[in-house]
């Protein structure tokens, strides 16, 4: 019986060890020597945000305005992966912010000691009606 009780135990405790296996190409990191950079700069950025965003025909109509936040990882080679709402608006906000970081071209990746790294990246995109 005893012995029983602990085969069960290492058997729940050994989807852990897997989990704690991370390797360097799975990590992304949040602080780097460099961070990452969209091509052309902040400014570059946001002219590309300002060009694709279009206002959700519903935000408009219930005058919903404020900022979206999102979190997505920069990879080792400039793409976009994982991008994801971390605080929304809603009536079609979310999504429409989700499409345009979706669209983003490849960016400078961030860099530690020489070396691309993946870099989590945190975004905030203002809908404002003008």
């Amino acid at each position: 019986m005893k012995h029983q009780k602990w085969y069960l135990l290492m058997l729940m405790l050994l989807p852990l060890a897997g989990w704690a296996q991370q390797t360097e190409k799975e990590m992304a990191f949040v602080l780097v020597e460099e961070p990452p950079q969209f091509v052309g700069g902040q400014d570059s950025l946001n002219r590309f945000i300002k060009y694709h965003l279009k206002y959700p025909a519903a935000a408009r109509e219930a005058k919903i305005k404020g900022v979206v936040h999102l979190r997505f990882i920069i990879e080792a080679d400039g793409r976009i992966t994982n991008a994801e709402i971390t605080r929304g608006l809603g009536n079609g906000c979310d999504e429409e912010a989700l499409r345009v970081v979706n669209e983003f071209p490849k960016w400078k990746p961030g860099r530690q000691s020489g070396k691309n790294l993946r870099v989590q990246y945190f975004l905030p995109i203002r809908f404002a009606i003008e």
